[in-house]
């Protein structure tokens, strides 16, 4: 597969980062949820001379954009409407029983905060193998809720796993898996957990279809047919009979056919996607809509994948993985995209999203120079750090990042000459560094821009990883650094510093970029911006840091 045809299916969350900053508002939102029945969702705020414009259930999370006295007004994430809606209806937590999933606590000691970030203060901790409810997102930070004690607050999304409590990832199923029964009483409820005090999610009459997906002593986690998963009591489970139309699939196994394919929360291309399954993951049927199957990652997540890409065979020697998705992913897959890149010369590409910029150079420390909207069709010249260099239809000559454009053919790489140097950053020393140790660090780590991206390597002569970067930067004034990123992170020497206070030398830290953890670092240089080296392919570069807040989860000083 060639890095052209790889970029249809993997198109990063950093389209949409580089070719629009997102406004304060929208940061800013906060997740609520309906806690009453029969709640309505109105055209304006108050019940006077406002309209009716939908219906809201108990347990639908909204996203406050506004407000006016005691009105919220709300995105409705159920339904995709804006509206109004009175605030005493609204929790900061869902009632009980209801979530987006159920995970649990990585390792012991992890901190419960007030807020999602270090800066907010601790609430509790949580020790492993605790089971959450995660009932909202905010960027690398969950807001989840402990059902034995009702505790709520935000924890670190790396601190948490998906699946059993045993962590098991593993691909083999029990005999049972995706058997179907029928429910042998009137009234049986389909509850949130295995036990009695689980929110009842339905209630199950005689004779429903449900198939098998997990064993626990008294219970058993049931899909129910072409309805919701949740767990029944075993005492109420028959012998299940024929079942017609696609369901006759269900809980057979299917195999990942492609390098890459995202795993959704649902079957449109515009939902973000939940993890990355690498080619020869096995996963199993559930359902199939259209273009679309709905899949169970056994001992992991239920979502939905373009079911082109799954096979029905095994693929020999090739298990594949189940990855975590971060910053640079997550982009919509575009059917109608290969028809125009079949359209194209071998030296053409075409704009992926509207209002992506051009600039002077391969980065974002380079200016803009023009703006382009979707579907323009570019004359590529060649490649360098992950950018391409590109002519518009208008004549203006620049540079574009790769993952905003897609070519038939993959572009030659440039040579050294025909790049332009990064711009000069003037690092200034920060406050309360007289003897300008982290302005040293900073300037040592920005003269190696340009430096290759080399894996494990921590020498200017080769070139740099991430956190081979930092480490050599620190060593050369004597400042021993931890070599590895979750080490940095987690070393006590460093102290923890907010992003309000950073100062140029500190390590920044980000996570959940190609894995689970802390897994990716950088040098800052002041004014928002950070040296770092990002990937293969690449080349060590300034980048800014509002760029990568999805990823950031907070950073590290080592020096006095």
């Amino acid at each position: 597969m060639t890095r052209a045809s790889a970029r249809l299916m993997v198109v990063g969350l950093a389209a949409a980062l580089m070719a629009a900053t997102p406004t304060a508002a929208s940061a800013a939102e906060t997740a609520l949820f309906v806690d009453a029945t029969g709640a309505n969702l109105r055209d304006g705020p108050g019940q006077d001379n406002t309209k009716v414009i939908g219906a809201l259930q108990r347990g639908d999370e909204v996203r406050v954009k506004d407000q006016n006295g005691q009105w919220r007004r709300v995105w409705v994430a159920r339904t995709k409407q804006v509206g109004w809606v009175a605030h005493w209806l609204l929790s900061e937590v869902p009632p009980e029983g209801f979530r987006r999933e159920v995970a649990y606590v990585a390792s012991d000691g992890v901190s419960i905060r007030t807020g999602p970030g270090e800066n907010h203060d601790r609430k509790g901790v949580l020790n492993k193998g605790v089971q959450v409810d995660v009932i909202a997102y905010a960027e690398q930070w969950r807001k989840v809720r402990v059902p034995s004690n009702g505790e709520w607050g935000y924890v670190a999304g790396w601190l948490l796993k998906t699946g059993s409590d045993s962590g098991s990832s593993s691909d083999s199923r029990p005999s049972y898996y995706g058997e179907s029964r029928t429910i042998g009483g009137d009234g049986v409820n389909l509850r949130s957990n295995p036990t009695t005090g689980g929110e009842p999610l339905s209630v199950l009459s005689r004779g429903t279809i449900v198939y098998l997906m997990q064993l626990q002593e008294k219970w058993a986690k049931v899909q129910v047919h072409e309805g919701p998963v949740g767990w029944v009591s075993r005492d109420y489970l028959k012998p299940g009979g024929p079942v017609q139309g696609s369901k006759r699939e269900w809980g057979k196994p299917r195999y990942v056919g492609v390098d890459q394919l995202y795993l959704r929360p649902g079957p449109t291309a515009d939902n973000r996607p939940m993890a990355l399954l690498t080619k020869g993951k096995t996963v199993y049927l559930m359902f199939l809509q259209e273009d679309w199957a709905q899949v169970h990652v056994y001992g992991g997540d239920i979502g939905w994948v373009f079911r082109d890409y799954l096979r029905e065979t095994e693929i020999a020697d090739v298990p594949g993985q189940v990855l975590p998705v971060g910053d640079d992913e997550g982009g919509e897959y575009n059917p109608g995209l290969e028809e125009k890149v079949a359209k194209l010369r071998d030296d053409q590409g075409v704009v992926r999203s509207s209002g992506s910029n051009i600039r002077s150079g391969p980065g974002t420390n380079y200016v803009v120079v023009a703006v382009v909207t979707k579907d323009d069709v570019l004359t590529v010249h060649g490649e360098a750090s992950g950018w391409l260099k590109v002519t518009h239809s208008s004549g203006q000559t620049g540079w574009i990042a790769n993952w905003l454009c897609e070519t038939k053919t993959d572009p030659p790489d440039l040579p050294a000459s025909q790049v332009p140097a990064a711009p000069s950053v003037a690092v200034s020393a920060g406050r309360g560094d007289p003897q300008g140790m982290g302005k040293r660090i900073a300037e040592l780590a920005l003269a190696q821009v340009g430096k290759p991206y080399v894996w494990s390597a921590e020498d200017p002569r080769v070139g740099f990883d991430c956190s081979g970067l930092a480490y050599w930067a620190h060593g050369q004034v004597g400042i021993g650094l931890m070599r590895v990123t979750d080490d940095i992170w987690a070393d006590p020497r460093g102290r923890a510093v907010a992003q309000e206070d950073l100062q140029p030398g500190d390590v920044v830290c980000f996570a959940n970029t190609y894995r689970r953890g802390v897994s990716h670092v950088g040098v800052y240089v002041g004014e928002g911006k950070f040296v770092h080296a990002p990937g293969h392919g690449q080349t060590v570069r300034v980048d800014r840091l509002a760029d990568r807040g999805r990823s950031y989860c907070g950073a590290r000083r080592f020096y006095k």
